[in-house]
C-alpha cells in the first residue's frame, strides 16, 4: 500500500476529517489531498514526523520498506530546511524502534499461535 493511501485509510479509520488533519498539519486542503493521492513527489521529513504523531502511528508504520528520506535540492529555500535537527532524528529512531517491537510482538504471537496447531 502507498504511503498517501496509508494516511487515508488510517486517517479514515479513527473518522478525522481531512480538513481537520490539514489544519493541525497547517496545511492546506489541496496540499493533503494530494499527499493522500500520491501526487506529490517528496514530503519534508517533519511534516511526515507531524502527520504520523497526528495519526498516532510510527513513521515506519507510514512508509513503505526501502523508503529513503532525502533532502530534495531546492534553490529557493534555505539549507536549514533540508536538514534534521537532533530532537527530529531522536523522535524518529524512536518511533521506528516502537515500530520494530509492535511487528516483534505481531510476529512472535503469529508464532506461538502456529506452534500451537
Amino acid at each position: 500500500m502507498s504511503f498517501g493511501n496509508k494516511i487515508r485509510l488510517i486517517r479514515e479509520e479513527r473518522r478525522i476529517t481531512a480538513k481537520a488533519m490539514a489544519d493541525y498539519l497547517d496545511i492546506d486542503l489541496a496540499t493533503l489531498n494530494r499527499i493522500e493521492n500520491n501526487r506529490t513527489k517528496s514530503i519534508k521529513p517533519q511534516l511526515l514526523i507531524q502527520i504520523s504523531e497526528y495519526l498516532k502511528v510510527g513513521v515506519a508504520d507510514l512508509l513503505d520498506m526501502g523508503t529513503t528520506l532525502q533532502p530534495s535540492p531546492d534553490e529557493n529555500v534555505p539549507n536549514s530546511q533540508h536538514t534534521l535537527t537532533m530532537s527530529d532524528v531522536i523522535r524518529l529512531y524512536e518511533q521506528l524502534l516502537k515500530s520494530k517491537d509492535r511487528i516483534i510482538e505481531v510476529l512472535q504471537r503469529e508464532n506461538d499461535a502456529l506452534r500451537k496447531k
